[in-house]
Parts: C-alpha cells; sequence; structure tokens
C-alpha cells in the first residue's frame, strides 16, 4: 500500500494494515524492540494508515487517527529531547492526513 525509505530503515504498508520494517536498527529506527540489522522484513504495529521513515527515526498514523515515533528523537523534528526509542510510543491523537 505504501512505503518510505530513511537513511537507514525502509518502512512498508501492507494492503492489510500492518507496518513492516528492515535494515539497519542501531537507534530502534524499525521499532521492532532491538537495535539488531534486520535483512528481512519484521512486522512492527496493525492498521497503519501512514508511515515516514527519517534518518533515524520513524513516525506512523494508525487508522484511528492515533500518531506514534521510534528511533532517535534528536529534539524538535518528533516533539521532545533528545532519546533513543526502540518500540513505538504514541505522541499524538485525532491526527487527520490530507
Amino acid at each position: 500500500m505504501a512505503i518510505s525509505a530513511g537513511g537507514r530503515q525502509t518502512m512498508a504498508i501492507k494492503n492489510d494494515g500492518s507496518l513492516w520494517a528492515w535494515g539497519d536498527n542501531r537507534f530502534g529506527q524499525l521499532g521492532d524492540g532491538t537495535n539488531e540489522e534486520r535483512r528481512t522484513p519484521v512486522r512492527i504495529m496493525e492498521d497503519v494508515v501512514a508511515v515516514s521513515a527519517g534518518e533515524d527515526h520513524t513516525i506512523a498514523v494508525k487508522a484511528d487517527g492515533s500518531l506514534w515515533r521510534w528511533g532517535m528523537d534528536y529534539g524538535p523534528q518528533i516533539a521532545g529531547a533528545v532519546r533513543f526509542r526502540s518500540t513505538p510510543e504514541r505522541i499524538a491523537y485525532d491526527v487527520k492526513l490530507q
């Protein structure tokens, strides 16, 4: 359904809404709870309608309008102080896609 390639990772949404990831994962940007590189796709979450892979982070919007993020947060690009997160974290509600 959709694909986004970041600096080191690739994210894909299948037609069933499942989000899959592969590539470098040193900053947790795949969202699978590890920092291990994945050469084959791993399932990350369900009911995803949009995804964007950045340099070392990823954001996704689920069908319920919630906004999720994971990976390295260097500050203003994904709402917060510098930190590392290897699992998805909900950061907003009621997101509307244009």
